[in-house]
């Protein structure tokens, strides 16, 4: 029988948050060697962050990251669901090519514009792992009294881009290969 609408989302946040928070020691490494001017090696970078602020900093930037993939999976799988269903209701061919990259473009842009500024706290929360004590609610008050609200949206275009290309790829193939 069709899940709901609701545990469908609850279903993909769940699998995305829980698989997120895994590896979040591996984030905090990436963040950290993208967001620095000049080459860190791999290994020094992890010893940094473990010299400076012990596990607790592997983990920096867990509950944003936490909260990024839980809304991006949310909204990706969930809504996905949803956009197909409502498109078949409308006429829609139900295993059609165009019923499958509507539905999965659909997805990646309510994604996108759902998971945005939480993917820009992770990333500033990460890229300052050992190196500023600054929690998640200080950097959520800090960043539009200083740089506006609209802060909160950088890089939306490239995460868009690659969100409706990856979720119309994934769904699209998914649903013609099964």
């Amino acid at each position: 029988s069709e899940l709901p609408f609701w545990k469908r989302v609850l279903a993909g946040g769940a699998a995305g948050g829980l698989s997120i928070f895994a590896v979040n020691p591996t984030d905090v490494v990436k963040a950290r060697l993208q967001n620095s001017r000049t080459p860190l090696p791999l290994g020094g970078t992890l010893a940094q962050v473990w010299r400076n602020a012990g596990v607790r900093g592997l983990w920096a930037g867990w509950s944003p990251n936490v909260a990024r993939c839980f809304v991006g999976n949310a909204a990706e799988l969930g809504c996905y669901d949803q956009f197909k269903q409502t498109l078949i209701e409308k006429g829609f061919p139900a295993g059609g090519a165009a019923t499958h990259l509507a539905a999965s473009a659909g997805a990646g842009f309510v994604s996108s514009i759902a998971s945005t500024p939480v993917d820009v706290l992770k990333t500033r929360l990460q890229a300052s792992a050992g190196l500023s004590n600054e929690g998640l609610v200080s950097l959520a008050l800090r960043i539009p009294r200083e740089e506006g609200v609209l802060a909160f949206y950088k890089g939306f275009w490239p995460l868009f881009q690659r969100k409706v290309t990856w979720t119309v790829i994934f769904f699209t193939a998914y649903e013609q290969l099964r």
